[in-house]
């Protein structure tokens, strides 16, 4: 998963709180997109809330019944990652569509809070 997430990655909390001038702990590199107070990993990308509506979307093109909770998404995931090459296009797709909304989001609160 890293390595598909690797272009991007730098802008998940594990790896941003590594170059503050202040070294945040790890177990301290909570996601601030969901109320869920854990550490923003790539694993926890596949199953943060915030991106359920592109992983339904995600999941319907591959043809794979949708995961109804977090261990079942996890273990799908990385099914697929595994060893299910004809989906890469989908998944790197999903991947770069869940980076992008997240950036949206960083982009919008910045905006606001210039006024």
């Amino acid at each position: 998963m890293e390595a598909l997430t690797s272009g991007e990655n730098a802008l998940l909390a594990i790896e941003t709180g590594r170059y503050l001038r202040q070294i945040i702990e790890i177990n301290q590199r909570v996601c601030i997109f969901c109320n869920r107070n854990e550490t923003e990993t790539e694993e926890h990308l596949l199953y943060n809330p915030l991106y359920d509506t592109l992983r339904y979307e995600f999941f319907q093109k591959i043809d794979m019944n949708i995961p109804t909770n977090d261990i079942e998404i996890i273990a799908c995931t990385k099914k697929i990652l595994n060893f299910e090459n004809q989906n890469i296009y989908y998944v790197s797709k999903y991947i770069y569509r869940c980076f992008e909304l997240r950036q949206n989001i960083v982009t919008d609160v910045a905006v606001l809070n210039t006024f």
